[in-house]
């Protein structure tokens, strides 16, 4: 378990996305566990830790909501929806970024120099 005094941090959106949707089913257990999980991995890399926050959220979200259908008012249902997505496409979008990104980077890191084909020994 986290100690009290330590914040992860974690996206407050995902959090606040979470906190909606399992309000009241085992809220409090769900919430500590994504801290913990949080914050156990982003003492290895941040970015990977915030990614695995969001899909955890994600994957959690819709059963949360099926859970929880007779409770929530209709207006919430379709704003719950709309965050929904829009996270889940930031996410393929930061996806795709960072393979972009690394296609592009080792694609100048694997390219032979032109100086080394020049010189002959």
């Amino acid at each position: 378990m986290v100690h009290p005094a330590i914040k992860p941090d974690s996206p407050r959106a995902a959090r606040w996305l979470i906190e909606v949707c399992a309000r009241g089913i085992y809220n409090k257990e769900l919430i500590g566990d994504l801290e913990e999980g949080f914050y156990h991995r982003r003492l290895g890399r941040a970015d990977r830790a915030v990614f695995w926050y969001w899909s955890q959220v994600l994957r959690s979200a819709p059963l949360l909501l099926a859970r929880r259908a007779g409770q929530i008012p209709a207006q919430r249902v379709g704003l719950l929806l709309l965050v929904y997505l829009t996270a889940l496409l930031a996410i393929n979008i930061w996806e795709c970024l960072k393979l972009f990104a690394a296609q592009s980077i080792s694609q100048r890191c694997c390219r032979p120099s032109r100086l080394n084909s020049k010189v002959r020994i």
